[in-house]
């Protein structure tokens, strides 16, 4: 009687089922993780974006409110930008305040004259108008556009 076949049940795997169950889970978890490799870059670009902004509206707002009776300005380089206190940003000034961009972000174009702004005190008000673009290091397609409008206030674009 243990001689049909059709009465012998088969437990367990085989060797051909398990490699293609692996090989499918194997797949999967490249296609998820590389689209959260994206997802995390991308949130990246856009955190920093948000950043710089936060940076400018502080600048604006202690101009705004007479901290230590100056203006005050940000500076811009390919992976950071420099707080500064006064009518110009001088290099290593005691009172810079340099803040350093993540590293999947850079600055790919400034459009401020000598790669700044400052505000006015009082009024708010830019020195310049202009704009700054981030990207990621990775992928300079995926961008980030931040102005500053000669009324000194930031927009994210």
């Amino acid at each position: 009687m243990l001689s049909n076949p059709a009465i012998i049940s088969r437990r367990g795997f085989t060797v051909f089922e398990i490699v293609i169950a692996v090989a499918i889970i194997a797949i999967v978890a490249t296609i998820i993780l590389g689209q959260a490799g994206v997802f995390r870059r991308q949130a990246a670009l856009a955190g920093e974006a948000e950043r710089l902004l936060t940076i400018l509206e502080r600048a604006r707002t202690e101009t705004l409110a007479s901290k230590d009776s100056l203006n005050y300005g940000v500076y811009f380089e390919v992976g950071a930008v420099t707080i500064f206190s006064g009518s110009a940003y001088v290099a290593g000034a005691t009172g810079n305040e340099v803040i350093s961009l993540d590293s999947s972000v850079e600055i790919i174009a400034i459009d401020f004259t000598d790669n700044q702004v400052v505000f006015e005190r009082l009024t708010g008000v830019a020195s310049n108008s202009g704009s700054i673009t981030l990207a990621l290091a990775a992928d300079n397609t995926k961008i980030k556009q931040i102005a500053v409008g000669a009324s000194g206030i930031g927009s994210l674009r």
